[in-house]
């Protein structure tokens, strides 16, 4: 056998592969031929999630740990960002009114404040427009990344001079004018001068814009990507993922382990959804002997509901090198399993989970009814029509077939593999007892 081929032997320069982070910078050449900035979102054995800065997430894509796609941060792309200085021109994306998707356009920069763990940067867009933004933040990028939005022109409100305006221009009022004309740009107070921030040696300065950045990162959820969201009861933090966006204002999420039927719609500004691992930390960090709660579907074929039992973290499988936990060994009882440690199935203990005893066919069942919901995270939604209600029973029709079909389909591969089989092993033995009877 060859010998089995690693990073480790490939030598020290592709050490960095199996050492990758989440959140760590990477750069990465797109389908376009450009090297780019990007993110790491994720990862599996052979595969790195990336996610390029400043695009859509649309872009987000897996590639090959080992592919030559792959660079170390600043291999290719030059680091601007630690080398900006007053007066480069840099492109900045900003969300306006009437406008779906991020507005780009060429920003100056004029002066840099140093915060606490940070370091901003106050960029001048327009002739009137001054913004504040980190420099790490990805919605400001290098000059020439994105095709620049042309913004409709405002329109003049000045009005026709009267005889009372021309009196009232005496030459003491023309000098008074031509004065405040002259002062320079950067003696215009800042919005920290102007709200009275306190200094930026106590460190609150870096809290001074938490809304701005918040509202970005609300402004960006696309159908996929995680968060936390808080039930309507105000009384849990849960797991979620975006299913759906409804417009600019609209989010449909899903509570991780939880059916469809749970799934609720909120406004992006909503105090009941939270950027990931804000409530809930990052439980899933697994370490032997952490206690968990794991789920066991009900149905091969359907999420809708799962018995839940009480588990115990026995082993934590890990990439080589890393922190990052891949797998985990539980034990529920007298049974051991291995799950991913993304599974949806796994749960932070003390935290409700959908309830077992429930079943499709209990819709009409008012009791069942009344006990599921109080364990329901709580929504606005209405009670299915009839319409709906056929629906969903030609949804079950369906699913009762599938379930039949793939039954089916694995007896015909039982079968279609193991005759042939069967029939070399009973040929074989007749031609061997042929020939002793010959001899």
């Amino acid at each position: 056998m060859g010998k089995k081929i690693t990073y480790e032997s490939l030598g020290k320069k592709e050490d960095w592969r199996d050492q990758l982070q989440i959140h760590q910078l990477l750069d990465v050449l797109d389908t376009s031929n450009r090297w780019c900035e990007a993110t790491v979102l994720g990862m599996s054995r052979w595969k790195v999630h990336v996610h390029y800065q400043s695009w859509p997430r649309k872009w987000d894509e897996w590639i090959l740990r080992d592919s030559e796609r792959l660079a170390p941060a600043w291999t290719h792309i030059p680091q601007w960002r630690a080398n900006l200085q007053a007066g480069d021109t840099v492109q900045v994306g900003t969300y306006v009114d009437g406008f779906k998707k991020p507005v780009w356009r060429d920003a100056t920069v004029k002066r840099f404040e140093k915060l606490k763990k940070a370091l901003r940067v106050r960029l001048k867009v327009d002739a009137s427009e001054f913004i504040w933004m980190h420099v790490d933040d990805e919605m400001l990028c290098r000059l020439g990344t994105h095709k620049l939005t042309a913004l409709p022109k405002k329109k003049s409100n000045k009005r026709p001079a009267t005889t009372e305006d021309k009196e009232l221009l005496t030459p003491s009022a023309k000098k008074t004018r031509s004065q405040t004309s002259d002062v320079k740009e950067e003696e215009i107070p800042s919005l920290e001068e102007i709200l009275e921030l306190p200094s930026n040696d106590t460190g609150d300065a870096d809290d001074a814009f938490p809304m701005l950045h918040d509202q970005l990162w609300r402004a960006k959820l696309t159908e996929g990507d995680l968060l936390e969201v808080l039930d309507a009861l105000g009384a849990h933090w849960y797991e979620g993922r975006v299913v759906g966006t409804g417009g600019n204002d609209l989010v449909t999420v899903r509570y991780r382990g939880w059916p469809w039927r749970c799934d609720e719609t909120l406004t992006r500004k909503s105090d009941r959804i939270a950027m990931p691992y804000k409530h809930q930390g990052e439980w899933r960090q697994f370490k032997p002997h952490d206690v968990v709660q794991v789920g066991f579907p009900m149905h091969p074929l359907s999420d809708t509901a799962a018995e839940w039992k009480e588990g115990v973290v026995v082993e934590v499988e890990r990439l080589r090198k890393s922190k990052l936990c891949q797998r985990v060994k539980l034990r529920c009882g007298d049974r051991e399993l291995w799950r991913d440690a993304q599974d949806k199935f796994l749960a932070k203990p003390g935290i409700p989970t959908y309830p077992s005893t429930y079943s499709p066919n209990d819709d009409e069942d008012a009791t069942d009814l009344i006990e599921i919901v109080e364990h329901l995270p709580t929504t606005d939604t209405p009670s299915p029509t009839a319409d709906e209600k056929v629906v969903e029973a030609q949804a079950r029709t369906s699913l009762d077939e599938a379930t039949f079909q793939s039954i089916a389909n694995g007896l015909y591969g039982i079968i279609k593999r193991e005759i042939p089989a069967l029939l070399r092993l009973h040929f074989s033995g007749a031609s061997s007892k042929s020939s002793s009877a010959s001899i």
